[in-house]
């Protein structure tokens, strides 16, 4: 299943990519049902992070053994899908590591999960930063997820400060010019087709 979900994820993103270039636009009258963000978020995530696998990186040596257990606790109950328990030890997760983006990913998939797709959209956003904007794909789905909640300015200001860091990244730079596009921002485009 988790081949499954990586290439369909991998399709539709090559697809996205493909129109991109030659349309640099978005049509206005994309709309993403709210079971499909919870199905995207949680493929995102399994494709990113592999939260299926135990995480030894994740468990730094000088880190509370409670705050280990409670880590593996999280990750044991995502992998069986108690969303509940997962949820709950998911904020005692971020509080001992407010800076691993690997687990605020992890935490932004249990979000999503038990229904509250905006703080999954906004925990993506955090994780994407706590990585230092690395891998791009992590970037990539935390602007996916602000799209699908329908935060296209937060979207823009993420990509903005993305291409602040690693003005190379072209394919991010496409789609912040399709976003501007759509946004009618056209003066902020010339910055961005160099």
């Amino acid at each position: 299943m988790d081949m499954d979900c990586r290439s369909s994820l991998t399709s539709r993103s090559f697809q996205l990519r493909q129109k991109l270039p030659s349309a640099l636009s978005f049509p206005s009258s994309w709309t993403v049902p709210s079971a499909f963000l919870k199905y995207s978020i949680f493929v995102t995530c399994l494709a990113i992070s592999g939260c299926g696998k135990q995480s030894s990186e994740n468990q730094n040596p000088t880190q509370d053994t409670s705050e280990v257990t409670t880590t593996q606790n999280m990750l044991k109950a995502i992998r069986e899908q108690d969303w509940d328990t997962a949820q709950t030890l998911s904020r005692q997760v971020l509080i001992a590591n407010p800076d691993d983006p690997e687990l605020i990913t992890k935490v932004a998939l249990v979000t999503a999960r038990t229904g509250n797709e905006r703080e999954a959209a906004q925990l993506l956003v955090t994780a994407a930063k706590a990585g230092n904007f690395r891998p791009a794909s992590r970037v990539d789905d935390a602007v996916q997820g602000l799209i699908n909640v329908g935060e296209i300015y937060d979207a823009v200001q993420l990509l903005e400060e993305t291409l602040t860091a690693y003005p190379d990244e072209h394919q991010q730079r496409r789609t912040l010019g399709g976003f501007l596009s759509e946004l009618q921002r056209t003066e902020k485009l010339p910055e961005h087709l160099q």
